[in-house]
């Protein structure tokens, strides 16, 4: 289906009084932005231009972190992207514009002066918009 700028989503679960944990990681959503405007995904490419030219990987490590977060990032070509960092209540944290060069390569973020917690990484360029997870520890 599509997904519109109200649409939310929820997950529950009953981790009981036992100190059980549940974890949902990697999820990755695909829908509309800005109206009629399509996110694309790595499934979901409307040209071969976009083929060529979106980031296929993203990886965060260590995750959860204390200190310096690796961003792992393999883009086909050289390409500017937004990178955003989110709380888990949606505010923005930080937000800045890197250019990513043709291929592997690894930025790093500095996590020390964020408080425990549940983070998200964006990375956006053009119509595509990747989401990752991330904790924070003391």
């Amino acid at each position: 289906g599509t997904f519109g700028s109200q649409t939310k989503f929820r997950f529950r679960c009953d981790a009981s009084s036992n100190a059980d944990y549940v974890y949902i990681d990697d999820v990755e959503i695909s829908g509309c932005a800005n109206g009629n405007r399509e996110i694309i995904d790595e499934d979901n490419l409307s040209t071969e231009e976009d083929a060529i030219q979106a980031i296929q990987e993203v990886k965060l490590y260590p995750n959860p972190v204390a200190g310096m977060l690796n961003i792992e990032i393999n883009s086909p070509v050289t390409q500017d992207a937004n990178i955003a960092i989110m709380s888990a209540n949606g505010t923005l944290v930080k937000s800045m514009t890197k250019e990513l060069q043709a291929g592997e390569m690894i930025l790093t973020e500095n996590t020390s002066e964020l408080a425990p917690g549940i983070y998200y990484l964006l990375i956006t360029r053009d119509d595509q918009r990747i989401i990752k997870r991330f904790v924070v520890l003391q």
